[in-house]
């Protein structure tokens, strides 16, 4: 059995880290170009959920992928280090799972002059 001081000090293997800023940075340039090829979009006033609705609107899902990527990675690593962190992210994951599933938004509140379809 290992003493308390080395399960503090176990190593996170390179890999987590590297997947974890692979994942991020894959999103952020997959939402930039989007915000590029679609001049109409306004992100002071549209939630970047609306890059999906225009032409290239088929990028958000490897955008979504990426960051998805990237949260489960960091809660891999900080998992290694401490087992309550990983159950709060993933707890926050689920959670934002589930408002994006079950509580859509309301389209009533939709300012229809930004929708480009």
């Amino acid at each position: 059995m290992r003493a308390e001081s080395e399960l503090n000090t176990a190593c996170v293997p390179r890999w987590v880290g590297a997947l974890t800023m692979t994942g991020a940075l894959g999103f952020v340039v997959v939402v930039g170009a989007l915000h590029v090829l679609q001049p109409g979009y306004d992100p002071a006033h549209q939630l970047m959920s609306e890059l999906a609705l225009g032409a290239y609107g088929w990028a958000m899902l490897p955008a979504f992928l990426f960051i998805a990527v990237s949260t489960v990675s960091v809660a891999l690593g900080v998992g290694q280090r401490l087992a309550a962190a990983c159950v709060v992210i993933w707890l926050c994951f689920a959670g934002i799972r589930l408002r994006g599933a079950c509580c859509p938004p309301d389209s009533t509140n939709a300012n229809p002059k930004h929708h480009h379809d």
